[in-house]
């Protein structure tokens, strides 16, 4: 085999794997479960907030790391989809609240 051939078939592997991680994550947000555990690990990964830690430089670092991770998940979700994340998201924070309030007042 040619060199050409070698990358012909390392660029034919390529793109099945990102085909595959595409159906994988797919079927993953095609869940309630599925949407939520993506949310938790954005949410933590700190894609919706700032990095910027003052003057520790190490933290605001460390947490750009972990936006990274994040974004780089999020670029491959759809609008669509992550606006039903945020939705669900929302509710599930409300429902928790009214719990919450409801366990406090006995």
């Amino acid at each position: 085999m040619n060199d050409e051939e070698v990358n012909q078939k390392i660029e034919e592997l390529r793109e099945k794997r990102k085909a595959r991680d595409q159906s994988d994550l797919a079927k993953v947000l095609s869940l309630r479960e599925g949407r939520r555990l993506v949310w938790k690990i954005l949410s933590m990964s700190g894609v919706f907030a700032l990095s910027y830690a003052g003057e520790a430089q190490w933290e605001t670092n460390f947490n750009e790391g972990k936006r990274s991770v994040g974004n780089l998940l999020l670029k491959d979700i759809s609008p669509e989809t992550e606006l039903a994340m945020k939705r669900e998201a929302a509710n599930d924070k409300l429902l928790n609240d009214v719990e919450l309030r409801s366990i406090a007042n006995g």
